[in-house]
């Protein structure tokens, strides 16, 4: 795979990040994490940036988790709906 380098602004400073997705991608996922420290740093301007670098992290790992076991629910809830191979699904509307 190839490797993709761009820069990246997050809280005002500058980041070479290297990666093997696109430099859109990159820029979408800095701008996601910038958003979040703001969000984080309006709410608590008195805290340093490591303090917020850590909020912004465990911020952001909190909502990865909830939409991962979110995704999970709603996989186990389609596989309910789906119906199995060599499963007779009932058919509405035969009455004869």
């Amino acid at each position: 795979m190839e490797k993709t380098k761009t820069i990246v602004r997050i809280a005002g400073k500058d980041y070479t990040i290297c990666g093997t997705e696109s430099a859109e991608y990159i820029h979408r996922v800095a701008l996601r994490v910038n958003e979040k420290f703001k969000e984080i740093k309006s709410a608590n301007p008195d805290l340093n940036n490591i303090q917020l670098a850590m909020l912004t992290s465990i911020n952001l790992a909190d909502e990865y988790l909830k939409m991962k076991d979110e995704l999970e629910m709603t996989k186990k809830e389609l596989e309910k709906l789906t119906p199995k191979p060599g499963v007779a699904t009932p058919r509405f509307g035969d009455n004869k």
